[in-house]
């Protein structure tokens, strides 16, 4: 029998097996088929159900089928797909694939990270869990998969060109790029680019939820007969901090709110105030509690996990306090 019955190279995906699981023997891989020549699992049966061990993938390699491989809630494999590495930057060392375009990279790592399920997911601090980024790549670590090293998939002209001369004799193919170990990570392990991709959708998740309270709020001073109340109520994040939305821009946290060891503990976005530090989001009014010294940061503001915030604005204290330290 051939090596191959195709462009597949099985023994390149073997070299990868045996890599991946040498310093942990317990993991057992979740390989399952792919088309031939293509990225795809094959029809007529969920991937998630199509499980092979590592024999059977073999055998399916050396007859031209692609294979991939997935992160599980089972498993601690973590995979730091990189589109961009220019985006990405520099990653933690570890086992490394390269991709069929030989510029992007799979990194393999394990992680002992608590599983970030589905609900809550997005305000745990998981490397065991799905990033996905806007272009530049994607954790891959939970029912999630990429291609495994061996696997073959053509390269059009047009991609080809943009390859690396060095590497146009690889077009195609998946292979590895560095036998290292697998490395342990943890979510502070991963590339900026990623962490701060989960934390803006996090942001955005905290801002429809404080307009959501702001809308309740709003009714109740109305059903109070409290139509009348102070223009401090109309005020935005915008106008108590002169910064706009932009999302992923980190700066150092306003000093009227705590200092800063990083100078990129704070962001707006979603119309909010983002304390990265504590955890937690401001709008104008518990902004102005924590500058006015009614509260403190942590304490007024909208925990990142979800809740309220401690500053309570019926007391006529802290409305009078706010209202005199805005008017100064």
């Amino acid at each position: 029998m051939p090596l191959s019955a195709g462009n597949t190279d099985p023994e390149e995906f073997k070299k990868f097996h045996q890599l991946l699981t040498k310093d942990n023997l317990d993991y057992q891989p979740f390989y399952f088929p792919l088309v031939k020549n293509g990225k795809d699992p094959l029809p007529g049966i969920s991937w998630k159900k199509n499980r092979k061990t590592f024999s059977e993938a073999y055998s399916l390699m050396r007859e031209g089928f692609n294979i991939g491989i997935a992160g599980t809630d089972k498993d601690n494999l973590c995979i730091v797909d990189i589109d961009s590495l220019e985006a990405v930057g520099e990653a933690k060392t570890t086992l490394t694939v390269k991709s069929r375009k030989q510029i992007g990279r799979h990194c393999f790592y394990f992680t002992n990270d608590e599983p970030a399920q589905e609900e809550g997911a997005i305000f745990k601090n998981s490397a065991k869990q799905n990033i996905a980024t806007e272009n530049a790549g994607e954790v891959r670590a939970n029912w999630q998969y990429v291609v495994c090293s061996g696997s073959f998939v053509p390269c059009s002209e047009e991609e080809i060109y943009r390859i690396p001369e060095e590497d146009r004799i690889h077009a195609g193919k998946y292979r590895i790029c560095l036998e290292s170990d697998v490395s342990n990570i943890t979510y502070e392990d991963l590339p900026e680019i990623y962490r701060t991709a989960l934390e803006e959708r996090r942001a955005t998740e905290i801002a429809a939820s404080i307009k959501k309270i702001e809308k309740r709020q709003g009714k109740s001073w109305e059903r109070q007969g409290k139509k009348n109340r102070s223009a401090l109520f109309d005020l935005d994040i915008h106008d108590v901090t002169g910064r706009s939305n932009q999302p992923g821009k980190r700066f150092e946290m306003f000093a009227e709110l705590h200092g800063s060891e990083t100078g990129k503990n704070a962001s707006i976005s979603g119309d909010v105030l983002h304390c990265w530090r504590h955890n937690v989001s401001h709008n104008a009014i518990t902004y102005l509690a924590v500058a006015s010294g009614v509260s403190t940061c942590s304490q007024a503001g909208f925990p990142h996990g979800g809740g309220s915030s401690g500053v309570d604005i019926e007391d006529p204290y802290t409305q009078f306090t706010i209202w005199k330290y805005a008017t100064l």
